[in-house]
């Protein structure tokens, strides 16, 4: 690397921190202008979204699978229900309870079209469609009785919890 007669090295920021360096050889004298300069300078500002975004995606999605590992642990039936009416989470208890098949991935589904038990579809509709939260007992075909909630959360959607009180 002797023949190198021009470097220019731009810092990747993150908060005032540098996580990387952008550096371009040249062998020519002088080779880079101040348009090089500019241009470098806003690459590297996108590449510190790109990092960002990158670190805030693992991070949630480790978030994600840590609430997934609880929610599969615990013996109440937790459906989350997005704006859009399709599923967002649903844990073993419920897919058991509701004797919906283990192996499918219902995340993405239509509730209404994935969950067959039509009192606890009704209890959905009646809270959705009086944008209130909603409690009552529904009898699985089981025959296990269970207190039930669902609740709106703004920007998430529906929340129903099911607590098995026979």
């Amino acid at each position: 690397a002797n023949d190198i007669l021009s470097q220019m090295a731009i810092p990747v920021l993150r908060e005032d921190r540098v996580v990387a360096v952008i550096t371009l050889e040249s062998k020519r004298l002088n080779a880079f202008t101040e348009n090089h300069l500019n241009f470098v300078q806003n690459l590297a500002s996108r590449a510190a979204v790109a990092i960002d975004n990158a670190r805030l995606y693992t991070e949630s999605e480790r978030e994600r699978i840590k609430l997934s590992h609880i929610l599969s642990n615990i013996a109440d039936i937790v459906i989350v229900v997005g704006l859009d009416e399709r599923i967002v989470l649903m844990n073993q208890s419920a897919i058991a309870a509701l004797q919906m098949y283990s192996d499918v991935d219902h995340a993405g589904q239509h509730f209404a079209e994935a969950v067959t038990f039509s009192p606890l579809i009704d209890l959905y509709r009646r809270a959705r469609d009086g944008q209130e939260s909603m409690t009552d007992e529904l009898t699985l075909p089981n025959e296990r009785v269970f207190h039930t909630k669902v609740n709106f959360h703004a920007g998430l959607g529906w929340i129903l919890v099911m607590q098995d009180v026979t």
